[in-house]
């Protein structure tokens, strides 16, 4: 039977939420603050790993619903982002997905077929050729969007 851990029902993510919502850009939550805020009320004691957790599952909410964002300080804690931060969050989320996506696709061709039985093999033909398919589409963006930039940045700023 599920039993909450703490005795206002909150989950951790809750109480990140309500920690961090009404922050301001810049403000500082040292991995202290957030595990102290999570063992208000609590059945058990919090540590930074909990902490961390807590608030990589309120990100998505933080942005939805209050739009905000977080950075994290090494072994410090998390920065409230101002919104001028979030293009280069999202661009570093990017770029990490780039690299994610590429490598699923090197993990998919470096497979040995003699290995895999027809049903197998014929799944992970299929997804091979709808990630490999995605990661060309992708690059195919990412080149047109930078020749479109290069002439928009020489319309702006000729030379």
């Amino acid at each position: 039977m599920f039993k909450p851990k703490r005795l206002d029902g909150r989950s951790t993510t809750d109480v990140v939420i309500d920690l961090i919502k009404d922050a301001n850009p810049g403000d500082v939550f040292e991995y202290d603050a957030i595990i102290h805020a999570l063992n208000i009320g609590s059945s058990r004691d919090y540590s930074v790993v909990d902490a961390r957790n807590a608030v990589i599952r309120s990100k998505s909410r933080l942005s939805r619903e209050h739009q905000r964002a977080v950075r994290n300080i090494p072994n410090l804690g998390y920065k409230i982002a101002a919104a001028s931060e979030h293009r280069e969050i999202a661009i570093k989320h990017k770029t990490r997905s780039d690299r994610q996506l590429s490598k699923g696709v090197q993990i998919l061709r470096g497979v040995k077929w003699d290995e895999m039985d027809p049903e197998s093999k014929h799944a992970h033909e299929g997804t091979l050729m709808i990630m490999s398919e995605l990661h060309e589409r992708q690059q195919w963006i990412e080149r047109r969007v930078k020749k479109i930039e290069s002439i928009i940045s020489k319309i702006n700023c000729p030379a």
